[in-house]
């Protein structure tokens, strides 16, 4: 609705700035050079930029702009640097992926296959007028 729409683009807002403080704040303490050689921090402080940029330029219209929010979804994978369950769990979902992707070619050779059975069979037998 539109309550909820205007809600959430508050708290965008919001937390992006929450975040641009705290990449000011961590560039305080840190210094710029040891901030940004910093793998997680310079990965933080990209998504904090992109936000920024998205926020910038949402009034130019273009829905281009907002499949810029998905790149701060990463931001989860900053967990598995000190969460040991969630780091196995990650493990194993990837392991999942990469057996999938081979029942995946599995499945697209059977339906090339049975594909190219139908057409050797129904050729020339159905018509379309």
């Amino acid at each position: 609705s539109e309550a909820e729409g205007k809600v959430l683009s508050i708290a965008h807002v919001a937390f992006t700035v929450v975040f641009g403080v705290e990449m000011v704040l961590m560039h305080l303490a840190l210094g710029f050079r040891n901030y940004w050689t910093d793998g997680m921090n310079c990965f933080d402080g990209v998504v904090v930029i992109v936000s920024f940029v998205e926020l910038g330029l949402a009034g130019a219209g273009g829905g281009a702009i907002t499949a810029l929010r998905a790149f701060r979804l990463f931001r989860i994978f900053r967990l598995a640097k000190s969460w040991v369950s969630f780091r196995c769990l990650l493990r194993s979902m990837l392991a999942i992926l990469l057996e999938m992707g081979n029942f995946l070619a599995i499945v697209i050779i059977f339906i090339l296959v049975s594909a190219l059975i139908g057409v050797h069979f129904f050729f020339g037998k159905i018509f379309f007028r």
